[in-house]
């Protein structure tokens, strides 16, 4: 490890940028009657949409906090507003990482967001990559005004950022950004120990987050393919053709069947003999009737009775069965 003291030179249009992050990106969120650090940031996916997300600590807004509660109360420049929980999001939590990422909405009209350094993902050694280059952190120094401290990314263990910034309590989760772009790379974290130079790198948690997101969107992607299916199969039954048949009896009764095409001769005629019995109590059985069609004897005829109606009464306008023995 390059234990480099000094951070680089920081020119006055980076000035600038900073102290618009610090007007615009950064606010407190109150819990529980306490305020921690949160800041609002945007993260791109591979097909270039983009999520937009409030990042605050753990401690502040864990799994229970959105089960009790239906708004988050912040601050942001000195004004209040309130974000309403009405609205499903997405949300990430993670008490290791002391991380929670809640999805924003248009509604919540938050106009200025950080961007996300994409080499934190793309970079096969971001420790590497990292080592020794200018950071700087944005937070409220003592949870009052806000403030930026510079210093230089030392190293990179697992998810844990060295660095020679200066944070002080209450900085939890204050954003950790790269000088070159003003990118966020990671969060502060204050350990228990009270070593105060370090911090998490995002690659680890922004991955999980969005693979829970693909994952959601894959179930919901299923469930819209199931919904369509079991619509295209209504839309077939609902536009599948029909035909309808007489039977007529010798007792001068006649019996009108609109049927679906795709039936067999001989469940026409089992539809016949049940509703028969219905209408008329008649104590018939298929072996006492006779059907005839074009003087063939249909329910003697196997290879009739197998036959689908539409193909049995082709060219037919208005086929008539005639019904014996009833």
């Amino acid at each position: 490890m390059n234990n480099t003291s000094s951070s680089e030179p920081i020119t006055i249009e980076e000035t600038q940028k900073i102290l618009e992050q610090m007007t615009n990106c950064i606010c407190k969120v109150k819990s529980k009657g306490i305020y921690g650090t949160g800041f609002f940031c945007r993260i791109r996916f591979l097909d270039n949409t983009f999520i937009k997300v409030l990042t605050t600590s753990y401690q502040i807004l864990d799994e229970h906090y959105f089960k009790e509660n239906n708004e988050i109360n912040l601050i942001i420049n000195n004004q209040a507003r309130i974000i309403n929980l009405n609205k499903k999001r997405k949300i990430y939590s993670n008490k290791d990482f002391d991380l929670t990422l809640i999805e924003i909405k248009e509604s919540d009209k938050i106009n200025d967001y950080f961007e996300l350094d994409e080499n934190i993902l793309s970079q096969e050694n971001p420790k590497l990559f990292y080592e020794n280059k200018t950071i700087y952190i944005i937070q409220y120094l003592n949870m009052e005004k806000a403030s930026v401290s510079y210093g230089i990314f030392n190293d990179l263990i697992d998810s844990e950022i060295k660095h020679t910034c200066s944070i002080k309590p209450g900085s939890n989760c204050s954003p950790i950004l790269n000088s070159m772009n003003n990118k966020i790379i990671g969060i502060s974290k204050i350990s228990e120990k009270n070593e105060n130079n370090k911090g998490i790198f995002l690659k680890v948690p922004i991955n999980e987050f969005k693979k829970q997101i693909e994952a959601k969107e894959e179930i919901k992607e299923k469930k819209v393919n199931i919904i369509d299916n079991k619509l295209k199969d209504t839309n077939l039954l609902i536009e599948k053709p029909k035909i309808m048949i007489v039977f007529k009896t010798g007792k001068g009764y006649s019996y009108g069947f609109i049927v679906n095409y795709g039936i067999t001769v001989e469940q026409l005629l089992q539809k016949f003999i049940k509703k028969v019995k219905k209408i008329d109590n008649a104590n018939i059985s298929k072996s006492k009737i006779k059907f005839l069609f074009n003087s063939v004897k249909m329910n003697e005829n196997e290879k009739v009775l197998k036959t689908l109606v539409e193909k049995y009464f082709e060219n037919r306008r208005l086929p008539t069965i005639i019904v014996t023995h009833l």
